[in-house]
């Protein structure tokens, strides 16, 4: 979370999902004792780093913090729902989820990335093909533009952080696409500003270099 020590996870037990939260500032503080104080032994005891923890029907994999907004948590699941979650107070105490999510994918969320720009912007893929743009102010929680960006399922974006209307996409069909936000209409087949097809395979990750745009 913004460079802290706290962190998210995904995980998977008996055949539903959990979104969990966990605080490894202690953990990692009895870690650096350990170092400096040349142990060659490490206590396996457990501590307690979990902060709050949340069931979901089904697993997922889609999880990003919002670099604007401290402590603000999307997940997107493949219940095709996408989940957000805040702190209760300054102190990361406790979080809570909200209990109505985004709805609109027709299959499992791949991926989720906050805008690094406008902190109420989100943007989501889909198994479903399509990349789609929420503004979190709205109370119907629709998305707000819908395009299909591949041929097969979209995996991973990726947004720029110093071009903020460009965004990129890799799909299963082997290609990865660059859209400029400015020139996307609502519900359209939109057109990329850059597709290339170089890999044979899926692309499971993708990044714009962070510091050129």
């Amino acid at each position: 979370m913004n460079g802290s020590n706290i962190v998210a996870s995904w995980g998977h037990l008996k055949g539903k999902g959990k979104v969990s939260i966990y605080n490894l500032d202690q953990a990692i503080k009895r870690v650096d004792k350990k170092h400096k104080s040349k142990s060659n032994t490490m206590s396996h005891k457990k501590y307690n780093t979990m902060i709050s923890s949340f069931n979901h029907s089904q697993e997922g994999y889609a999880l990003d913090w919002s670099p604007l907004k401290q402590g603000l948590l999307a997940s997107g699941g493949n219940d095709k729902n996408i989940f957000l979650y805040e702190p209760t107070d300054a102190e990361f105490s406790e979080f809570v989820m909200n209990e109505k999510p985004l709805q609109g994918h027709k299959g499992p969320v791949e991926d989720l990335q906050f805008s690094p720009r406008q902190e109420h912007v989100l943007a989501s893929c889909s198994v479903d093909k399509t990349v789609k743009l929420w503004d979190l102010r709205e109370n119907h929680w629709k998305p707000q533009m819908s395009w299909e960006a591949h041929d097969a399922d979209v995996n991973v974006l990726s947004w720029n952080t110093h071009c903020p209307f460009l965004i990129a996409s890799g799909s299963d069909d082997g290609f990865f696409k660059v859209w400029d936000l400015r020139k996307l209409q609502k519900d359209l087949k939109a057109d990329p500003i850059t597709s290339i097809k170089w890999h044979d395979q899926p692309i499971t990750s993708i990044q714009f270099q962070p510091r050129e745009e």
